[in-house]
């Protein structure tokens, strides 16, 4: 049994639905930055998406390179596919072949 006068269980009364209502806001504040959020984040990905959709790695060949390639062989059919299978396991951009190819660009 509550054995505070009426006016002291109103404002405890009073006081907790003040602190319910305060809570109630700041979870609702909390869900809405959440939902900002996420759509933020999934305007990044339409974005990265919309954004490899138009990119296209190109190659252009000199003129040599066209006139060597035009002389198709054993040899050239087999260097290419070293060369593919080079690019697709990541080892045909490798540190000591950059340098080299670097060095023979300089003159070196």
């Amino acid at each position: 049994m509550d054995i505070r006068p009426n006016s002291q269980r109103s404002n405890a009364r009073e006081t907790a639905r003040e602190r319910i209502e305060e809570h109630a806001e700041g979870v609702a504040r909390s869900r809405a930055a959440t939902r900002a959020a996420a759509e933020r984040i999934a305007q990044a990905r339409r974005d990265a998406v919309e954004a490899s959709r138009g990119s296209r790695d190109e190659i252009e060949l000199s003129s040599t390179a066209r006139l060597l390639g035009a002389a198709e062989g054993e040899d050239h059919a087999s260097l290419v596919a070293e060369l593919k299978a080079a690019h697709e396991n990541g080892t045909l951009n490798t540190a000591e072949r950059i340098r080299a190819a670097a060095e023979r660009l300089l003159g070196g």
